[in-house]
């Protein structure tokens, strides 16, 4: 039930671009691709699709270093139907859906990894920028049969639409702008045949018609819910269940919230009581008779509840984790399962660990080796052109001076790194020699996942770190701010003091 992530299809045609039978793996297989990636050659392409509705699990379906000449292959043996996938490389990111039993010639548009990267691209977003790409026939040419063309032009104009008359849809609850697309549509997709496209269609649609009024509560229930089988591979229909189920707990007519308060955190009774009490009382909800549904639909409010400070977070656990493992359907054990290691990974974080980064001289040096026992670390992202960063040397300047007056107890306490960002390591070097900071000044060595995790694409931003590498505070408080020269003294003399308690310790 997360928002659909899959973008159109777009690009022009880039030429012709043909499969030939020795660039394919002679594997089992399910689906595979071949594709050309000109000005990515050395880099990694990673193909990948969603584990389940509600998570951020992901399933890697293949990877491949993209040759010399451009051009990488890959397969899997997921495909069952139609699974929607998703392609990265480096800080790009697309999508394509693939149909079981079929070979896709792709052809990227070229890279150009050096405009990109003034824009600040790569660190942008886990969406942007997209690859773009045709898909082509077999003799070359883009192929407008394949589904990925039809649903790409179909979400070009649904998005389009909803970008003039959002507002009159959503709030005015205005029917003629859905009307009229509803009758467009079906001009231009009305002979498409495949099932999954109309499918998709249909949930999208779905969406206009019960935000605009065009269909009550009861109408779309009984067209979209009941007795329909749970597609978790339609994005469409996990984003209308996700919307039509939002917020569910809430919203529960057959419950109210200060009972769900009080059955989620009543700890006289059982794990499996509360949750059947809540099972029970969606369950007199039309909508929610399918139980598999309804299952789904508790793992997801619970999801959205875990972090909202309305209800006890370790009470939300509970119930989660005996989901995990008492649930009647395997698909739900498996996503609560998946929901709880990632909470667990958020709370242990180690966010600062097991990454390689770089010096000046190239070597290699690891995040963990530089995190000191009982100190603090304060991490400072730049870039090195100033011109497109300009607070960046302004910041670094300005903590220069603050470090320079800092007592002993601050320079015992805290730890200072500096990391560089940008992808050429040439405009690294040259700047780390140019500026000679008093600090390790290092190269991310093109660990765009790890700036993608911790969320360091805000230049420049900064960060504190404790000693096994938890981040303490996110984005905390830059140089000019006026608090970090107070932040540091505090931080001596946290220092000191945990210092001396340990001392008077080892005397008794």
């Amino acid at each position: 039930m997360k928002i659909c992530r899959w973008a159109a299809v777009l690009g022009l045609c880039l030429g012709a671009w043909s499969v030939s039978a020795q660039d394919l793996p002679d594997v089992g297989y399910t689906a595979r691709v071949a594709g050309l990636a000109k000005g990515a050659e050395g880099r990694c392409i990673v193909w990948y699709a969603d584990a389940d509705m509600i998570s951020d699990g992901r399933v890697e379906l293949g990877r491949a270093v993209i040759g010399e000449d451009g051009r990488f292959v890959l397969a899997t043996d997921e495909v069952f139907e139609v699974l929607p996938t998703y392609f990265e490389i480096d800080y790009y990111s697309g999508s394509l859906f693939v149909e079981r039993g079929k070979t896709y010639a792709l052809r990227m548009e070229d890279f150009d990894y050096f405009v990109d990267e003034r824009l600040n691209a790569f660190v942008a977003s886990n969406r942007l920028p997209e690859l773009r790409y045709v898909l082509t026939d077999s003799s070359g040419g883009r192929d407008t049969t394949d589904l990925n063309y039809h649903l790409g032009r179909y979400a070009y104009l649904y998005n389009r639409m909803l970008g003039m008359d959002f507002e009159r849809i959503y709030l005015q609850k205005d029917t003629l702008p859905v009307v009229r697309f509803l009758h467009r549509a079906q001009e231009e997709f009305g002979e498409v045949k495949s099932p999954y496209f109309n499918a998709y269609r249909a949930y999208s649609e779905a969406l206009l018609a019960y935000f605009s009024g065009l269909m009550s509560r009861r109408e779309i229930f009984e067209r979209y819910v009941d007795g329909k089988t749970v597609d978790a591979d339609n994005p469409a229909q996990a984003d209308f269940l996700r919307q039509f189920f939002g917020d569910y707990l809430a919203t529960n007519r057959f419950l109210p919230y200060t009972q769900v308060r009080r059955i989620v955190q009543d700890t006289s009774l059982a794990v499996g009581a509360r949750v059947k009490a809540l099972s029970d009382s969606m369950g007199l909800d039309y909508a929610l008779r399918n139980e598999a549904l309804r299952e789904g639909v508790l793992l997801y409010a619970l999801s959205q509840e875990w972090d909202g400070g309305r209800l006890d977070a370790r009470a939300v656990t509970q119930l989660v984790e005996y989901l995990s493992r008492e649930a009647k359907f395997a698909t739900t054990r498996e996503t609560a399962a998946r929901l709880l290691a990632q909470r667990r990974e958020r709370f242990e974080q180690h966010y600062f660990t097991d990454v390689k980064l770089t010096d000046e001289a190239g070597d290699t040096l690891s995040v963990d080796a530089l995190l000191e026992k009982g100190k603090f670390h304060y991490f400072v992202f730049v870039r090195a052109d100033y011109t497109l960063c300009p607070d960046c040397g302004t910041e670094l300047n300005r903590l220069e001076k603050i470090w320079s007056k800092a007592g002993e107890e601050v320079r015992e306490a805290v730890r200072i790194f500096v990391i560089n960002s940008d992808h050429s390591r040439a405009r690294y070097v040259h700047d780390a020699r140019k500026r000679h900071l008093p600090w390790p000044y290092l190269h991310f060595n093109g660990n765009i996942d790890w700036i993608r995790r911790i969320d360091a694409g805000r230049f420049p931003c900064f960060f504190l770190v404790d000693d096994k590498g938890n981040i303490l505070n996110a984005h905390i408080a830059a140089p000019s701010s006026g608090s970090l020269e107070l932040l540091f003294k505090k931080m001596g003399a946290a220092a000191a003091q945990a210092t001396e308690n340990a001392g008077n310790s080892e005397t008794y």
